[in-house]
């Protein structure tokens, strides 16, 4: 079976801070250090299951996860790193560094059972795709796909950025 999928998540950190004029807009940087709060997968999916594309959606979620990102209350200095990839080498792609996993979706593949009707968007305190009820984790190195941002926010509103 040919198999790809291409997925990319959110991880978040998010600091409260109390006064404003402690913040240097020149270091903002600074803080993209143990990015790990919390994850968020994208709420698309896409796979190429034998030259076949798939596209899953979850957008139902959109506004919920961008709210427990960028929260609308407080002092918050929010660190966000968005890595997304394709991955379409399995086997060779698949449970190592730089990678995905889900063994219940890795059987499937080699045995040509894979059933679209089996992918689910888990909406939790980490948000992510399943496959047969087991979560699909991805592990996307910063070579590959990264963009970190660093926002400074107060009740919503955005006041520095890097």
């Amino acid at each position: 079976m040919k198999f790809s999928i291409e997925i990319g998540y959110t991880d978040v950190k998010h600091e409260e801070f109390d006064d404003i004029d402690e913040i240097d807009e020149d270091d903002l940087m600074d803080y993209c250090e143990d990015i790990d709060d919390f994850r968020i997968y994208d709420t698309s999916l896409k796979l190429i299951i034998n030259d076949e594309e798939h596209t899953l959606t979850a957008d139902k979620y959109n506004e919920d996860n961008e709210e427990e990102i960028r929260p609308k209350d407080g002092k918050i200095i929010v660190v966000t790193d968005e890595r997304g990839f394709t991955f379409k080498d399995f086997p060779n792609d698949y449970g190592e560094e730089a990678s995905w996993f889900c063994e219940a979706l890795k059987n499937d593949i080699e045995t040509n059972l894979v059933d679209i009707k089996e992918f689910k968007y888990k909406k939790d305190f980490n948000s992510f795709w399943e496959y047969k009820g087991e979560e699909i984790q991805a592990f996307i190195t910063c070579d590959m796909s990264s963009t970190e941002t660093v926002s400074v926010l107060i009740d919503g509103q955005e006041v520095m950025t890097s």
